[in-house]
This record gives C-alpha cells, structure tokens and sequence, in this order.
C-alpha cells in the first residue's frame, strides 16, 4: 500500500511504539548516508523526537573511499542542520581498502557509529534499511542456503550490550520514503550501481518469492529456543557455558543443532554463525571427559553436563592499551578501565594461570576458563592482573540467560 507524507508519519509513530519502550526523554541517533532512505529516516525521527521529548542526533561516516565522500559529508551535515538537526561527521581511518571493501567498509562503519553512541550515553540508534533492503537479504542469504531466521531476512530490533539498533522501516518500500523525500536532494553512492556487487546485480534483475511470513516463523522459533535454552543451558559471567546431557535425548536434531550453534557462536567470540557442517559434525561425536576441539571452543562432559569454553589457543587478540575507554576483546567481554599505563591485553593463558591459580576469592570454573580470559601483561610479558570485564553474549537468547544469572 502507498504512503502519502502523513501515513507514512503515522506508521513511524505505530511502529516506535512496538520497538519500544523508550524513556521519558529519549536520546537517540539515525545513521545518515546521504541517500533518500536515510534521510527520510532522520526527518521522521527528528518530528518523532520532538513530539516525545527526545534528542536526535544524526550521524554520517565518511568511509573517505572516494575523493568526493568529504565534500558530501559536509552536505549531508548542512542539509540536516537547516531542519534542525544536529549532525556529526564520524571519519574511517584507514591506509587504503583494496579488498573486500564493502565488507570492511560495513563493519568500519558498524564500529564507529555504536562506539560513539557508547560513549555519548545514546542507546536507541536507528538505521534506515526497508522493504526492499529486506527482500534482498532474504534473497543474498537464500542463495547461501540459509534457514528460517537467516530468511527471516534483519531484525527490526537489536538488543546489544550498549546499544539499540532499531530499523523502523523495514515495512516500507523504497518508491515510499523517495516521495516522502521530494522534492528534497540526496547522493546516490555510486557503488549501488555497481554491478561487482551482489546487492548492485540483484537491483538490475529483481527475483520474486520473498514472503513476510519468514518473520513470523522467525519469532515462534526463538520463542521455542527460549523455552529450551532456559531448561537446559546455563551461562556464566566468566564467559563458557554448561549444557544438559539430557538435551540431546529430549530435543529434536533440529533444534539441537540451532542451540549448540548459538553456544558455539557465543562463547568462541564470532561475529557471525558457527558454520553448520561444525555443529552436525560435533553433535554426531559429542565428547566424553576429555575436551574437543569445535568452533572454537573446547567442549567436555563433566558429570551430567556439557562444558562449553573459549578455546584459548585459538585467541590471536593482543590489544595495546592507549587510552583508558573500554573496548571489546575477543569478541565475548567488554574490558573496563582503568588500565595500567604501557600494557597490553591478551589471554591470560595457562603461563599465567600459573601465578594466579592460589589466589583466594577466584571463583570456582574449570582452569581451562581462566587461560582464555583478558589479562594485562607489561611490554616485557609480565603478567600484571587480571583485567575487569563485563561478559557480552552474542546472541539475544544467551544474553539474557545470562542476565537473568548475574
């Protein structure tokens, strides 16, 4: 159905109501291309906020991959400011991008805009992806052969650790929020046309079957995996996890592989799903006493449980310590300052486990969780402490079995 200016206000406003709650004077952010998508987005958050009390404050990356992109950014920023809108310019510093570009340019660009919303104190960041960004997700990841939720296409809701990420307008097709726009300019990124890119391809030969019933099957699997997770799993602050051997006898081989995926997913630090050819191959030889190998992880039975914990030979991060703000390590904990001066964090590891084995007050955790935690060691190799962390979860589930422990 076709939106004319105020229908598409009334939707914005409906849909914010079921991504909510908000708090009573909401401080939010849009993530602002330049495009018609994004801007449109930033003008309905922006009469939302005001009518809610919030703040909004409009945030551009300049990937500096083209030697217009600063030149556009400080359009962008002028065409904000004229309606009101506070606007920041976030640049990417890099050396040059010569392979994977929109692949690193998504994840540079992922980072800088909930890093800054981190340290603002900002926890709704709204993005602009629609109907038609979703039916291209539906169809990138079909080809991929994805399941229901990777057909599910994106959540209009992201619970992370800091930061919120909502996309409002996922309802609504791009012809919709280009007249919402008019007869306002916008920059066209030249890579949409791009055919070296998959999404560029897609544009240029659209394919029919996408159904928003995928969604919906989505949401009655997770809420099934809930029940599950909360039955059989249990997840610790020290970042591993216990699994019931009971599971395996009481669940399907449809949802066991659903839910060992996410513990791998989770615990091993990936930003992305553990393949599933690993978790087939680690269900059809699940471990007795002795620790495994798997995504990873290392992964034992212990009693009548299923230990699952980082596997710290597997760990490369060793992280210089610049400046005291904290940052993500390995990706599983959030690491806290302060921190020494002239140190790195890196895996504690089973070296250095050794000094802090006959420490009182550690708590109780098989020793092999110890070596994969974040540690502060001097520029000579000397162990200093351990570092303060805060465990973040990967996934929505195993987020809040978490929280729901500590």
């Amino acid at each position: 159905m076709r939106r004319g200016s105020q229908d598409l206000y009334q939707y914005f406003s409906k849909t914010l109501k079921s991504l909510g709650p908000f708090e009573s004077s909401p401080s939010m952010a849009v993530a602002v291309s330049g495009g018609a998508d994004s801007l449109c987005l930033a003008f309905l958050a922006h009469q939302w906020a005001q009518e809610n009390g919030g703040t909004l404050t409009a945030l551009h990356v300049d990937h500096r991959l083209r030697e217009e992109s600063s030149k556009e950014a400080d359009l962008v920023k002028s065409w904000l400011q004229a309606r009101g809108i506070s606007c920041v310019i976030l640049p990417w510093d890099h050396q040059g991008v010569l392979s994977s570009i929109q692949k690193k340019a998504r994840e540079a660009r992922y980072s800088l805009l909930t890093n800054f919303c981190k340290e603002q104190g900002i926890f709704h960041l709204f993005l602009a992806h629609h109907q038609n960004d979703q039916e291209e997700t539906f169809f990138y990841r079909q080809s991929k052969g994805s399941g229901i939720e990777g057909l599910a296409g994106m959540s209009a809701v992201e619970e992370g650790p800091d930061v919120r990420i909502l996309r409002p307008l996922l309802g609504v097709p791009k012809i919709d929020l280009e007249e919402f726009l008019a007869p306002h300019p916008f920059i066209n990124d030249p890579s949409n046309t791009n055919t070296k890119f998959w999404r560029a391809q897609f544009r240029q030969n659209p394919k029919q079957g996408y159904s928003p019933s995928f969604g919906t099957e989505r949401i009655q699997l997770e809420q099934t995996l809930a029940i599950v997770f909360a039955r059989y799993v249990q997840v610790y602050p020290e970042g591993y996890a216990t699994l019931l051997e009971e599971f395996l006898q009481n669940t399907s081989p449809f949802l066991q592989e659903k839910v060992l995926g996410k513990i791998l997913t989770t615990i091993g630090g990936h930003n992305y799903s553990v393949r599933s050819e690993v978790v087939q191959r680690l269900l059809k030889n699940m471990p007795t006493s002795a620790w495994i190998s798997a995504g990873g992880c290392l992964i034992r039975l212990q009693g009548n449980a299923y230990q699952i914990i980082r596997e710290c030979g597997r760990i490369q991060e060793v992280q210089p310590l610049k400046e005291q703000s904290p940052f993500l390590w390995d990706g599983r904990f959030m690491v806290m300052p302060p921190f020494p001066e002239n140190a790195f964090c890196q895996a504690l590891g089973e070296e250095g486990w050794q000094y802090m084995k006959n420490r009182p007050l550690l708590p109780k955790v098989p020793a092999k969780v110890f070596y994969a935690l974040p540690a502060f060691f001097d520029k000579k190799g000397k162990l200093i402490s351990l570092a303060k962390v805060v465990f973040t979860p990967q996934t929505r589930l195993l987020r809040s079995l978490w929280l729901s422990a500590v």
